[in-house]
């Protein structure tokens, strides 16, 4: 589990980095994207967004919401916009979104 967790998850490679394809995340930063509600015609607008799991799920979030009711998926035209007043923060943050 814990090669597998370096491979793919969090966990420091010795090497390279992690591919980040989970994520730890406390259940105080998951409560907020949860209680928004975010839709896939929002605009939301997260300034102390660093290191992105609350936008990431934001946004994961408003792409589900344009598949429901087992209809044909709608147009996403909404929008987040997230930034970090620490510009090393906001640097990772940019990265994280980018992946």
């Amino acid at each position: 589990l814990r090669e597998w967790l370096v491979l793919w998850g969090t966990l420091p490679a010795r090497q390279h980095a992690s591919a980040g394809v989970i994520t730890r995340q406390e259940v105080a930063s998951m409560v907020p994207g949860a209680l928004l509600g975010a839709d896939h015609t929002h605009a939301v607008l997260d300034v102390c967004a660093a290191p992105g799991s609350k936008t990431l799920q934001v946004i994961e979030n408003m792409i589900l919401a344009s598949r429901t009711g087992g209809k044909a998926p709608e147009e996403v035209t909404g929008v987040m916009v997230a930034n970090d007043l620490d510009s090393a923060r906001a640097y990772k943050l940019a990265a994280r979104v980018r992946a």
